[in-house]
């Protein structure tokens, strides 16, 4: 089931950008690019960033008089302060104009970003690096990119928005953030809103660390994204489903992630023996290294009908009246190469 991931590099960035996949009707979009360096930070011949002469003076404006900055002696730093006399719960609010290259620090819990057409780029550092809650908004008919550019390092965990805590990103605008180093935007929650474009880029040897790991475990929501994308591409007329459908008392998608290798800390007597040849320690080990990869995941509209289910039954269930398939041979893409094993084991799902 991996191979069929070759296709697919824009939605699984968005798992190294630690964002969850918007509904496909929201026009608030987050995708990926694969060519990073067609975005944003464009460089001459001898690597350099553009000129002084093409830059757009920047501008930063704070909404009030207690909407402060402090800029450092290189001009490389801006830290956003709240000045004197400011209430606790004051949460400042600035507008960014123009290009800037260095880093934005914001010190203050719910600070309001509103780019109003920016180029921010830094060298093997965040552009925007807030350790508290933080809210960036583009405003509207603008465009604004956010660049980090450098060696890119595994080690290296730096965003091109970092956020150790709540980051939050909407408006009208359109926003395209690239992370060159490693992640596009990090933080703890992610949280995107508003009718604007957002497009996000990593490196990809994040992608491919993302893809090789429990992908499902970190992000189910992208998880779903990516199965339904690869199912939705190979649908015909006379084969089709709404992957995207909801139900209508729950508002809960229909179709869900439908785990092979059941999920659960309980582990079946049945898939034991299939699975690690009745070793229980060893089915415990499989579990969890491997029960939330990519290869093991598939999408079904009967998750409950399944559960923990032998293979054999997964394969073959139909519903009650007999006259439907509802296990994998539904006819889904994704189960065409399942429907055809008599077993599943840890090799099926490395392949």
């Amino acid at each position: 089931m991996k191979k069929l991931l070759v296709c697919l590099t824009a939605a699984c960035l968005l798992f190294a950008s630690c964002i969850p996949v918007p509904d496909p009707e929201n026009k608030n979009q987050a995708s990926n690019t694969e060519k990073n360096n067609q975005t944003t930070g464009q460089q001459d011949e001898n690597g350099d960033e553009e000129s002084e002469t093409e830059k757009s003076e920047f501008k930063i404006e704070g909404a009030d008089e207690y909407s402060l900055w402090e800029k450092s002696e290189d001009g490389k730093t801006i830290t956003l302060i709240k000045g004197e006399g400011a209430a606790e719960d004051y949460v400042p609010e600035y507008t960014l104009s123009g290009d800037f290259a260095g880093q934005i620090i914001s010190t203050i819990k719910g600070t309001v970003l509103k780019l109003n057409g920016v180029k921010l780029t830094n060298k093997d550092a965040s552009v925007i690096s807030a350790p508290l809650k933080i809210e960036i908004k583009t405003l509207k008919d603008t465009e604004n990119t956010i660049t980090t550019t450098g060696t890119k390092n595994e080690n290296n965990k730096t965003g091109a928005i970092t956020g150790e805590k709540k980051v939050e990103i909407g408006g009208s605008g359109t926003l395209i953030v690239a992370g060159n180093i490693r992640h596009g935007i990090k933080g703890k929650e992610v949280e995107l809103k508003g009718s604007g474009i957002i497009t996000v880029s990593a490196t990809d040897d994040l992608f491919e660390e993302k893809l090789r790991g429990p992908i499902y475990d970190e992000n189910p929501e992208a998880t779903r994204y990516i199965l339904c994308s690869i199912e939705s591409r190979h649908q015909t007329k006379e084969i089709y489903s709404d992957l995207w459908s909801r139900d209508d008392n729950s508002n809960k998608y229909v179709w869900t992630i439908e785990h092979v290798f059941p999920e659960g800390e309980n582990i079946p007597n049945c898939w034991v023996n299939m699975i690690a040849g009745g070793n229980m320690d060893l089915a415990k080990q499989y579990r969890v290294e491997y029960v939330h990869t990519i290869g093991n995941l598939t999408i079904t509209g009967y998750n409950q009908n399944l559960s923990n289910m032998s293979f054999e039954q997964k394969r073959d269930r139909k519903s009650k009246e007999k006259k439907k398939d509802i296990g994998y041979k539904n006819g889904l893409y994704l189960n065409k190469d399942i429907v055809c094993k008599k077993s599943w084991t840890i090799k099926d799902i490395e392949d």
